[in-house]
């Protein structure tokens, strides 16, 4: 009887010992997956961060280009304002450099204006051509071929 009170006193012992054994292999085996777990975390934590990040990027960046298309769009507006104004000016210029011609009106400038477009059109230009403009006597075409030779 002793030795079977023995032999289950060592099966209960074993028993015991086999218990803790996986007690404790099973308690390291949720510890191993919790640190799994929050590794994976992290690297998701990571990689969410990195698309903001690049989404971030990519926001900036169409701003970025927004900017420069608007930038860009007022500079050829302001250049075209400018080109416009001068040439209004260089008009002005030219109608008034017209009427300092004794005998010729704004509107007589004008007429010249259309037919020649331009002062070199104008200096190129010969009497007979000038007499083609409405109202422009033969005296007014040589004082404007004088003026602008």
């Amino acid at each position: 009887m002793f030795k079977f009170i023995k032999f289950l006193f060592h099966i209960s012992t074993c028993g015991i010992f086999w218990f803790l054994i996986l007690y404790i292999k099973n308690k390291k085996a949720k510890a191993e997956e919790g640190k799994r777990s929050r590794k994976a975390e992290a690297e998701e934590l990571e990689r969410l961060r990195e698309v903001e990040a690049r989404e971030m990027i990519r926001l900036r960046e169409a701003k970025v280009k927004e900017n420069i298309r608007y930038t860009e769009a007022s500079k050829a507006r302001k250049e075209k304002k400018d080109k416009e104004e001068k040439k209004v000016r260089e008009y002005d210029k030219f109608v008034e450099k017209l009427t300092k011609i004794p005998g010729i009106t704004k509107k007589m400038a004008e007429y010249i204006i259309e037919e020649f477009n331009t002062q070199q059109n104008l200096k190129k230009a010969t009497i007979e051509n000038m007499l083609t403009v409405p109202k422009l006597s033969k005296r007014q075409a040589e004082a404007i071929k004088k003026k602008f030779s």
